[in-house]
């Protein structure tokens, strides 16, 4: 069994509240498109209360070249990284050369090398510790880089260290008149995480990770991601993305808790990944059928 030592996270100097973010998505999309007015009701709901963002609002509402936005990515990733790193091995207790491999999760930028070689040498790793830089992943990085990290983990005995970041800030396309475009202007924002996980039989820690699964459901690949233009990255969010969710979501956790040998009832409490109301909402309609369970205690 593997096990989580620490987590140390790192958050970039522009904070935000959602009730001035509205104001400028109100004064720049309405201005625009009258008719997106009725979508701004989506900051209201998305519980969301602040958000911090690696550049100023004026740096948001501005066109960029690629190169621009890709190079504030590397340096604002990169400080991210270190500080978040820094802050984990400080709490686990553990200095940078007893990490074994590094995995290194992002999906806003491009790097090449990727950037957990800036970590390594910043921070004090060891040459020669294991790399592997992960892209493509999006919003389920953090969730399948933990899942990555405790199997390997669980076949080697390393000590691992997981680094996520994301700076979705610098892929706003202001000139994207869509409803998606405000839509997911409502719920993004940038920061860096890193977890220490180790063997279970260290002793340190906490959060022992038992058993992850996944699924996949023909024909989704067009819910959610990107798509790279002219401009650079272009979200992609739809509005079955719910839907699937309460078809796939009891199927996985049903699946993963009988693997486990684990019953509804011996577990106390969830983490959603936060996709806004409407992806809570049906999360916890789908955990109070079949696990009931779930919410009673």
């Amino acid at each position: 069994m593997s096990r989580i030592l620490a987590v140390g996270t790192a958050l970039p100097p522009f904070r935000f509240s959602q009730a001035d973010l509205k104001a400028l998505a109100g004064h720049h999309f309405v201005s625009r498109m009258e008719k997106l007015r009725r979508y701004l009701t989506v900051f209201d709901h998305a519980l969301v209360d602040q958000r911090f963002f690696c550049v100023p609002p004026e740096w948001l509402l501005g066109e960029h070249r690629i190169s621009e936005a890709n190079q504030i990515y590397l340096d604002c990733a990169k400080e991210l990284a270190c500080k978040a790193t820094v802050n984990c091995l400080d709490r686990a207790g553990v200095k940078p050369e007893q990490v074994d491999r590094v995995l290194f999760v992002s999906t806003t930028g491009i790097a090449t090398p990727s950037l957990d070689v800036d970590l390594i040498f910043k921070v004090g790793l060891r040459p020669d510790v294991g790399r592997t830089p992960i892209f493509g992943l999006g919003c389920a990085g953090g969730a399948s880089g933990v899942s990555l990290a405790g199997a390997l983990c669980r076949a080697t005995n390393e000590r691992i260290l997981l680094v996520a970041v994301e700076l979705t800030s610098l892929t706003f396309q202001p000139n994207d008149l869509t409803p998606k475009n405000v839509v997911a202007s409502s719920l993004f924002g940038d920061g860096a995480a890193a977890l220490l996980i180790a063997p279970a039989e260290s002793g340190a820690g906490k959060l022992d990770i038992v058993r992850s699964t996944s699924l996949l459901h023909p024909d989704s690949t067009s819910l959610m991601g990107w798509h790279f233009g002219d401009a650079g990255f272009e979200v992609v969010v739809s509005e079955r993305i719910p839907s699937m969710i309460r078809e796939l979501m009891p199927r996985a956790m049903n699946s993963l808790l009988a693997e486990a040998g684990i019953l509804p009832g011996q577990v106390r409490s969830f983490i959603f990944h936060p996709g806004g109301r409407k992806v809570l909402e049906v999360c916890e309609r789908g955990l109070a059928g079949p696990l009931r369970l779930f919410f009673q205690l």
